[in-house]
């Protein structure tokens, strides 16, 4: 008959194997989740001890005694393997997911276990043992351990210690959602190991009473909170944090209830408060925008593909990818989810439509309206003759403002020809040899009257030292100094505008166009290259003019290998400052 301290241990003990076999049925619905397996065999040999060791506690027959507590070892030779690859698998190092590793871990646990089935023969397990003479167990006592038992020991604890040192790894890496998880792992694991070390060291409250039993009830206790309130094999770390979190692009991964696992910061700036703990929340609490992507993404498994979102009332592309992670089991698989911005490439595809659209938009206006203004000029220069017969002074003032009008327009729509030409890259220099003196005599002579109207002064220095004659295009050149001046003059209002040639090389010319103007803002100095721009605002309503000379010149002035720069400031003046080659050898063609 039982006395009642041993009747409540051997309940004890019989409960922790129920429990054990409880564990193992729920834990089988996630076989293909990583560690499941390892785990089963963990709380397999936690049940076959708990159970042998009732049995022992239970039996009156010395000889019984024996027999179950050799039997015991089956279940202790299997937990340190167990508890290794459990702690391997779970943390994500797939190395001894091998079975060829696996067996040669259970070579020991099987010698083990047949050295424990024969001691009575070579005393390797138990040099000597007898029964407990005193306290309210008669269980078996160990006067002195054999050679095998201490080498047996020894592995044990190499393996729950690796174990263990590897879970503390994993507790640093993980994310938070996991670290309640490795807690109750680690206090469910230690306490039985902890009482069977103060067991074997002599250090028991109650004299030849192994703590273990109650250490394995609470130890089940701790693994069934484990599964029920931390969802121990629902919600799994399958995917390397550390990586995650050094991806530049937003990158999320959730699992198969679509629950978040892992957060990297990028993507932290996505969600609708960034500073929660979005770990084990359903993905649609925490990015509200994953409600607006199509329902395939919802459901896929794998994809890439551009989306557009709303966020903060702008609206960004993105290009989303979704990969599997896990090995494809239905209880195991996650999805790593990154999303790239796309936005300024998308932006920039726009505005290259765009830019095309107006180019296009450009090229026809300008061959639409150059037909009709050429007949316009045509027919106002024969009256201003007289080929339709005498005019009054009224009528050919009005003539006169006609084609001074329409001689602008055509000015106009030249640039905006040109403009369309260089856009579109069908522009080509005509290089030949030429004489600069003549070509800058033409210029002065054509702008001469126009700064005298104005009473501006107008001069022209050729240093010494520059070619008589250059290789390059002829036209655009003209076409360069001309816009340039231009310009000079019309935005000076008093004083003059000086040119200089010099030659800063033998293969380079300098041509620097100087005024006494308005003079050109800091802030938009940067923009007057730009198609449009007009040079100088405050002027717009005293000049007409698309802003199209600058773009021009400086678009000509790359293509013929040269540079430009600027030197203004409001109010004293500007400097524009054009170096270009004096031999062209080759025609380039935009």
């Amino acid at each position: 008959m039982l006395n009642w301290q041993t009747g409540l241990i051997v309940s004890f003990l019989l409960i922790s194997a129920t429990v054990s076999v409880l564990l193992i049925l729920l834990v089988a619905r996630g076989k293909n989740v990583p560690g499941a397996a390892p785990f089963r065999l963990l709380v397999a040999g936690i049940g076959i001890w708990a159970l042998f060791y009732a049995f022992e506690v239970a039996s009156p027959e010395p000889a019984s005694k024996v027999l179950w507590a050799e039997l015991q070892y089956i279940g202790i030779s299997v937990i340190p393997v167990g508890w290794f690859l459990f702690a391997q698998s779970y943390s994500g190092n797939t190395a001894w997911t091998d079975w060829r590793r696996f067996l040669a871990l259970l070579i020991v646990p099987a010698i083990t276990v047949l050295v424990a089935l024969t001691n009575s023969a070579h005393g390797l397990l138990w040099a000597e043992y007898h029964l407990a003479a005193e306290g309210p167990l008669n269980v078996l006592l160990v006067v002195r351990y054999g050679v095998w038992w201490w080498f047996y020991f020894v592995y044990s604890y190499v393996l729950l210690l690796a174990g263990t040192i590897q879970i503390f790894q994993s507790m640093r890496k993980q994310a938070s959602a996991f670290r309640g998880q490795f807690g109750l792992i680690l206090a469910s694991l230690a306490l039985p190991w902890f009482a069977n070390f103060s067991y074997l060291s002599g250090f028991t409250p109650v004299p030849h009473f192994d703590l273990s039993p109650i250490a394995f009830t609470l130890s089940a206790i701790f693994l069934g909170v484990a599964i029920f309130r931390f969802q121990l094999f629902d919600l799994v770390p399958l995917v390397n944090p550390t990586a995650i979190r050094r991806l530049g692009a937003a990158a999320f991964v959730v699992d198969a209830k679509n629950r978040i696992i892992e957060v990297n910061d990028s993507a932290a700036v996505l969600m609708d408060d960034p500073k929660s703990n979005p770990e084990g929340k359903v993905i649609e609490t925490v990015f509200s925008w994953w409600n607006d992507l199509p329902l395939k993404i919802h459901a896929s498994s794998e994809t890439n593909q551009d989306v557009s979102l709303v966020l903060n009332g702008l609206r960004r592309y993105f290009n989303i990818q979704i990969t599997p992670v896990g090995d494809g089991g239905a209880d195991s698989l996650a999805r790593l989810m990154i999303l790239r911005d796309i936005t300024g490439d998308r932006l920039a595809d726009e505005a290259l439509a765009l830019a095309q659209i107006k180019t296009e938009f450009l090229a026809k206006v300008g061959h639409e309206l150059r037909s009709p203004l050429t007949s316009i000029l045509g027919i106002a220069e024969m009256l201003d003759y007289g080929v339709y017969g005498p005019l009054s002074e009224d009528q050919t003032k009005a003539v006169q403002l006609i084609s001074d009008s329409t001689q602008h327009m055509t000015r106009i729509v030249n640039d905006l020809l040109q403009q369309s030409r260089l856009e579109r890259g069908t522009f080509t220099l005509d290089i030949t040899e030429f004489s600069l003196r003549d070509l800058l005599n033409r210029i002065i002579g054509y702008f001469k009257p126009m700064a005298k109207t104005k009473g501006l002064g107008l001069t022209l220095d050729v240093e010494a030292g520059v070619p008589e004659t250059i290789r390059s295009d002829s036209l655009r050149l003209y076409q360069i100094l001309v816009n340039l001046i231009d310009n000079a003059i019309k935005y000076t209002i008093e004083g003059e505008i000086r040119i200089r040639v010099s030659s800063s090389n033998e293969k380079h010319l300098t041509f620097q166009i100087a005024d006494t103007g308005v003079g050109i803002p800091k802030d938009v100095q940067r923009l007057i290259f730009n198609p449009f721009q007009q040079v100088n605002p405050s002027a717009s309503q005293r000049e007409s003019g698309f802003g199209l000379g600058l773009s021009i010149v400086k678009q000509l002035v790359g293509l013929m290998e040269g540079t430009i720069e600027i030197e203004s400031e409001v109010g004293k003046g500007s400097q524009f400052t054009v170096t270009l080659p004096t031999a062209l050898e080759v025609e380039r063609q935009r």
